[in-house]
């Protein structure tokens, strides 16, 4: 039963105003619902995002916003944003994502989503992705008690803002703990996902009852006025995909065995910075170069196979990549397709 005083804040860290103002438009200001807060932290060099929802907004819209200076991350800006918010559940969804919340809401209600601490929110295309959850329903709850294979299955797609519907009272401990500054003074930015699983891990060995779960969705979809990953064009490619990630796993508690770190390594880099897809996409923009693979060596090589795929990849004439990137448009949606079933 849905505790009529619950309520979700969802946090929009963004510096971009065409892709707010696309979510303003298209999912914020239709939503007549009860369940939703909504922040924008804007750290814009302009006053477009402020300007925008002032003269836009419905008055029964509930809004809160928040201006940042231009030169402040965007983890720290988010960070900031998360230890700040007072009311039951958290959504941190960037700018990256169109969520139809009226629909959400209700999905929510109906699946009592006030028994997780975690919800990972996917998108429908996902179900088959990777070849897992093919027979997973959409707008269903899945519950999961069982850690470690939650985070093999999952932790990828939680590393991205749009996916974890956090409990608040929960997600405060990381603060408290001294969790989030592990994994901040190492800079890493998969520190959502980090920091989820560490105190997971907690919960688990304090013999916390705790339930984490999944939903597939057809009311998120991606928002076509987000642009790639920013830091993918240089060696920030290989330092965060790479390096950091598996810093940041490896600074999980030994409660992860070894096999379950490993796994979670390679089906983040399976699900989509080191695909076929991304690796045709890196060597379009020519960021898949010799120096950077032989550099990286050590930490791209944790998992076997995969430098040798990146160095194959890398001898692909560039003119093709180009050809191949700009035709993966067409060929994606189908690929999935395949891949969830849905044409056999």
């Amino acid at each position: 039963m849905n505790n009529s005083n619950t309520r979700i804040t969802v946090v929009f860290p963004s510096n971009r105003y065409h892709c707010i103002k696309e979510i303003l438009e298209k999912c914020i200001f239709p939503y007549i619902g009860r369940l939703f807060i909504f922040e924008i932290h804007d750290s814009s060099e302009d006053c477009q995002m402020e300007k925008f929802i002032l003269n836009h907004a419905p008055k029964q819209t509930s809004i809160r916003y928040f201006k940042y200076p231009s030169d402040i991350t965007a983890d720290d800006k988010a960070i900031r944003a998360l230890s700040q918010i007072k009311t039951d559940y958290s959504w941190l969804m960037g700018d990256g994502n169109l969520v139809d919340f009226n629909k959400i809401e209700e999905v929510l209600i109906k699946e009592q989503f006030e028994e997780y601490v975690v919800i990972d929110m996917e998108s429908i295309v996902r179900i088959g992705h990777m070849g897992q959850d093919k027979e997973c329903q959409s707008e269903h709850i899945y519950k999961y008690t069982n850690i470690p294979i939650f985070a093999m299955k999952y932790f990828s797609h939680l590393t991205y803002w749009g996916a974890p519907l956090v409990k608040m009272t929960y997600y405060h401990k990381v603060y408290k703990n001294g969790v989030l500054k592990k994994y901040r003074d190492k800079r890493s930015p998969w520190w959502i996902a980090c920091t989820l699983f560490d105190q997971l891990a907690s919960s688990v060995i304090e013999n916390e009852k705790i339930c984490v779960g999944v939903v597939y969705t057809k009311f998120i979809k991606s928002n076509i006025q987000k642009k790639d990953h920013w830091w993918s064009e240089d060696e920030r490619y290989y330092d965060y995909t790479f390096r950091k990630f598996n810093l940041g796993i490896y600074l999980l508690p030994p409660f992860y065995s070894e096999n379950v770190k490993k796994n979670i390594i390679k089906n983040f880099r399976k699900d989509a910075l080191v695909s076929d897809f991304y690796l045709i996409h890196l060597r379009a923009i020519d960021n898949l170069q010799l120096k950077m693979l032989q550099e990286y060596k050590n930490d791209i090589a944790i998992i076997p196979k995969y430098y040798e795929k990146m160095y194959l990849y890398h001898l692909l004439p560039r003119s093709i990549a180009q050809i191949l990137d700009f035709i993966k448009e067409w060929v994606k949606p189908l690929y999935f397709k395949i891949k969830r079933g849905e044409l056999l």
